[in-house]
């Protein structure tokens, strides 16, 4: 969601930006619809690793959800809005002995 607000919005336009959550027993889908610029991530390269000492704080969040999901799913609509579909692993929650996790 912040990748969208700080690089999809197109200047002097606000940007419309929509969310939906879908629990099923065994995945977790979010999709991020967006009025913004053309980006589809799975296209995008990560970034090259630098030495410990050069690294610097950012720029690893589409690393992070390509690491975390199940699969990412995106299209322009004829519209003109990016729609992405994130879809997690469902993991059973530890349950602990008063039931409450």
């Amino acid at each position: 969601m912040a990748n969208i607000v700080n690089h999809g919005a197109v200047p002097g336009r606000t940007l419309d930006v929509r969310v939906t959550l879908e629990a099923g027993p065994d995945s977790i889908g979010l999709t991020f619809e967006d009025d913004g610029v053309p980006f589809d991530p799975r296209n995008s390269a990560p970034p090259a690793p630098l030495r410990l000492d050069e690294e610097r704080i950012g720029g690893f969040g589409l690393v992070l959800v390509r690491h975390a999901a199940q699969s990412l799913d995106y299209r322009r609509t004829p519209t003109g809005r990016n729609h992405l579909t994130v879809t997690l692993r469902r993991e059973a929650a530890p349950v602990t002995s008063s039931g409450v996790t």
